[in-house]
């Protein structure tokens, strides 16, 4: 978040990025506050979820949730509903949503990193042209992450990778779309 914060700060200074993100947190966690989960699933985290985000006033969102709900062993239907039930919170409010894809983790099953795999698919056809490609740089065919950009223990990014994320945030254009869309 830091290289992107950098980047915003010398390319908008108009433009300021909040994080509310939380390691260890999955889809459910970000959910409006008054949400019910289904049983034997995590509730909302509020000061960490969609409804706080909203009371900030945002011009736009980034949802970044790499590999914790295939993890947790959540479907990819609980984790597409999930990612829709926050866009459609935030697009009713007129803020616009980009949702970075899954990204790459070295589980030893494949049909987990087949489940990674599957919701990156399903998140690029559902939330283009607004879906955030974390995945194809990062990743092997195999859906476990490439070595340059593995910090050691198969879940989380170096440096190196860290700067490729930045770099794909950039990519995206998020400051541009929002100033065109106030046009």
């Amino acid at each position: 978040m830091g290289r992107y914060q950098t980047y915003l700060a010398e390319s908008f200074p108009n433009f300021a990025i909040e994080n509310l993100a939380v390691g260890g947190f999955d889809t459910y966690r970000i959910q409006a506050s008054d949400f019910v989960p289904p049983e034997g699933r995590p509730g909302p985290v509020p000061g960490n979820n969609i409804t706080t985000a909203l009371e900030k006033k945002p011009d736009g969102i980034l949802i970044n949730m790499p590999s914790n709900d295939q993890y947790e062993g959540f479907s990819i239907d609980e984790q597409i509903g999930n990612y829709e039930r926050v866009a459609q919170l935030a697009e009713a409010q007129g803020v616009l949503v980009w949702v970075a894809t899954s990204q790459p983790r070295d589980f030893a099953e494949v049909e987990q990193r087949q489940g990674l795999m599957d919701v990156r698919d399903a998140i690029q056809a559902r939330f283009a042209p607004r879906a955030v490609d974390f995945w194809t740089e990062l990743a092997n065919p195999d859906g476990t992450m490439k070595s340059s950009y593995n910090s050691g223990d198969g879940t989380h990014f170096n440096d190196a990778g860290h700067a490729i994320l930045a770099q794909l945030a950039i990519t995206c254009a998020i400051p541009e779309v929002i100033l065109s869309s106030r046009e």
